[in-house]
């Protein structure tokens, strides 16, 4: 889990990760670091 967690961090870093998702149309999707179990989303109403 910390060599994924590392490996999309560095992705992150570097911009492949935004190149990626540019190329895919995925921008608004992206998120802005790598966690290893965030916690959830919020509750909607």
């Amino acid at each position: 889990m910390k060599a994924l967690h590392e490996a999309l961090e560095h992705l992150i870093e570097d911009g492949t990760y935004g190149q990626v998702l540019r190329r895919w149309g995925l921008s608004d999707e992206a998120v802005p670091a790598s966690e290893v179990n965030p916690r959830g989303l919020p509750k909607s109403s």
